[in-house]
């Protein structure tokens, strides 16, 4: 064998498979047809493979069949195939696929592949130099691919340090939620998600939510497109993975979101918003009942059900709910009204007004303590025991910082007027 052969890219191999083009793009689609029928018969495959539609599965095979003629395309770059792996990878390991049955998977596709096209190469030098080629090519497409199934663990590894952090560090609960929101929908996977805890009729109210997929999906639930989820059996959006979860107490996984009967209320919006997993993450009280719900919707059907994904939802459900318990003392304020307070922080609208201190030994004014108020359109006043709760870490600094410019100013405008007096910023 010419050592030219020992790359698989380059004018050497093109001059091998540019001759065999006709043939790849009409064999293309048999290989991915017969590829999928092995797997299918599997039951660790068939498995994952039934969360798909028939339309999802119909583009899989064409998917796979461009992966073929891309796998023999004679202008293919090492750089262009590895970042095509690397992909497809990522997409096995979110989908769950495991890494041993896909080497075992990559045998028969090699197989498959010159099984087709030895016969349409013309000599038995070029068939052997076809097949080192095609081999050469496979095992870098392998090697990539268990790479990204590494990368994502290595992401996941990460995250669970994250979120240990997150929960120990925040002091209030818009920077406990937030931040884990940040965390989990950060991981590979196009997840969003929500925070909710339940109003005095029991439908689930948003508090905190990641990404405008989330918003959008709360943003038809408000126009009452579809139900908000409730955490009541009798009603039928309490049937559904959420309500399901709140009650069990277990994670609530759907691995096939589009094809599952109980998402059935909110299907056609999930399905506009490209969901196809979700899980129900309940979150405990000291006396382990269901005090509020992590809500989490994936790109990838069968992604939260994957053993590293699963077991970092579990990480996430006990520590999450040690800071709740640590926290959350007060009713839940919708994430509409929190989003308005901040706006409002945004906006400068805050005033604060003065309470004079009294000394007690001689009645004169001690000092004055300037009260933080949030001021809307109409002009009515936003008291903090309202607003307070609805900033996280950032705001409440930003709040101060505009507290104490105004307080700044003030103060100089007593001394104008010969008025000598502290301020204290409560």
């Amino acid at each position: 064998m010419d050592a030219r052969f020992d790359d698989p890219y380059g004018e050497a191999a093109g001059r091998v498979l540019r001759p065999l083009q006709r043939q790849i793009a009409e064999l293309a689609m048999a290989v991915s047809n017969d590829f999928y029928d092995e797997l299918t018969g599997r039951s660790e495959t068939a498995r994952i493979l039934n969360r798909l539609t028939a339309d999802g599965f119909a583009r899989l095979k064409q998917s796979q069949a461009r992966h073929v003629m891309m796998l023999l395309d004679p202008d293919l770059t090492q750089k262009a195939h590895r970042a095509a792996s690397e992909h497809v990878g990522l997409v096995h390991a979110m989908v769950g696929l495991d890494i041993l049955w896909l080497v075992e998977a990559y045998t028969l596709y090699q197989n498959e592949i010159y099984t087709m096209l030895r016969d349409q190469v013309p000599d038995a030098e070029s068939r052997e130099m076809f097949m080192r080629i095609l081999s050469q090519r496979i095992l870098r497409d392998q090697v990539a691919q268990v790479s990204s199934y590494r990368q994502l663990d290595m992401q996941v590894a990460l995250a669970f340090t994250q979120i240990d952090y997150c929960v120990m560090s925040a002091s209030n609960l818009p920077d406990l939620e937030r931040g884990i929101l940040d965390i989990v929908c950060g991981l590979e996977g196009d997840i969003s998600g929500f925070v909710a805890r339940p109003d005095a009729v029991g439908q689930l109210q948003i508090v905190e939510s990641h990404g405008s997929t989330a918003e959008r999906y709360q943003t038809a639930m408000e126009a009452g497109d579809i139900p908000w989820i409730s955490i009541d059996p009798d009603q039928a959006s309490g049937m559904g993975p959420g309500g399901r979860a709140w009650r069990s107490g277990e994670i609530i996984v759907s691995d096939a979101w589009n094809l599952d009967a109980d998402t059935t209320p909110w299907r056609k919006v999930g399905l506009e918003l490209g969901f196809r997993a979700s899980a129900a993450v309940p979150l405990f009280d000291e006396n382990g009942q269901s005090i509020a719900e992590l809500s989490l919707y994936s790109a990838w059907p069968g992604y939260f059900s994957t053993t590293r994904i699963y077991g970092f939802l579990r990480h996430v459900q006990q520590v999450m709910s040690v800071g709740l318990q640590r926290l959350a003392h007060a009713p839940a304020i919708p994430i509409r009204k929190q989003r308005t307070y901040r706006r409002m922080l945004d906006e400068k609208r805050v005033v604060m007004h003065y309470q004079p201190i009294i000394s007690l030994k001689d009645g004169s004014l001690s000092k004055l303590e300037a009260l933080a108020r949030l001021q809307g359109q109409d002009g009515s006043l936003i008291y903090p025991q309202r607003f307070l709760r609805a900033l996280g870490r950032d705001e409440l600094l930003h709040l101060f910082r505009r507290g104490l410019e105004q307080a700044c100013a003030d103060c100089h405008a007593f001394e104008v007027q010969g008025l000598n007096i502290q301020i204290a910023i409560n």
